[in-house]
């Protein structure tokens, strides 16, 4: 059963035992947080898209444009490819810049729940990701993030066009950072709705690969 069976607000809370393997979420913001399962993070190899070229993939060489700086999105993209749930799922690398990070995530039917409209758990993984991978750009260089714990609350039911996940980091610390993330729906025609909201703590940690 989807966590989004109604329309009715709900909150979810999601906490991680340690040891927590190390990701390469950012600890930056509301709409991007690196998502975790169970006790360890897994990295999903989310296609990456440039903010000019949402249907493009990545190649993790990292672009320069408006709201980027070529390295943070350099770091990002060489993390975000590793991720395998976000590549099964479809979700797309957006903008990144200091301390905020936006995942997208197309509509279909590997993100949907019983009633067709986009799982829980599918817009619960890109506000993860999203706040992690902003925490990530403001984390020490040849560092990893991984997430704590994160509780979010689902705002509305959302079905077809896109999700797009904002992610920030709120609070900076040598260990641990604060992040938030909102995720929003595009119906394709001009309407945005928010469907949903995160707060997220990360963990900073030694890179392993």
């Amino acid at each position: 059963m989807s966590l989004f069976a109604n329309r009715m607000p709900f909150v979810v809370a999601v906490k991680h035992s340690f040891p927590l393997a190390p990701t390469r979420s950012i600890l930056s913001g509301p709409s991007r947080a690196g998502i975790t399962y169970g006790s360890h993070i897994h990295n999903f190899n989310t296609t990456c898209t440039h903010p000019r070229s949402m249907l493009s993939s990545c190649t993790g060489e990292g672009t320069v444009g408006e709201g980027h700086s070529g390295h943070l999105f350099d770091r990002v993209a060489e993390s975000f490819k590793r991720q395998g749930l976000m590549s099964s799922i479809g979700a797309q690398l957006g903008r990144v810049s200091q301390g905020s990070v936006e995942i997208r995530l197309p509509y279909s039917d590997k993100v949907t729940q019983q009633q067709a409209g986009f799982h829980g758990g599918a817009i619960g993984a890109i506000a993860d990701i999203a706040a992690g991978y902003a925490s990530l750009t403001v984390a020490p260089e040849g560092m990893e993030v991984t997430t704590v714990e994160y509780k979010i609350n689902f705002l509305a039911a959302c079905k077809g066009g896109v999700l797009r996940a904002e992610g920030r980091a709120v609070k900076t610390g040598k260990r641990v950072i604060i992040t938030a993330s909102d995720v929003f729906h595009e119906d394709g025609e001009g309407n945005e709705k928010h469907c949903a909201i995160m707060q997220q703590t990360i963990m900073v940690v030694p890179k392993t690969y």
